[in-house]
């Protein structure tokens, strides 16, 4: 599912970003 695989990559993005931030 395309929709699936576009929220998975916005999921990531957000823990990428969030683990960014406590480091």
């Amino acid at each position: 599912d395309l929709s699936n695989s576009e929220l998975n990559g916005t999921i990531t993005g957000l823990i990428s970003k969030l683990t960014a931030l406590k480091t």
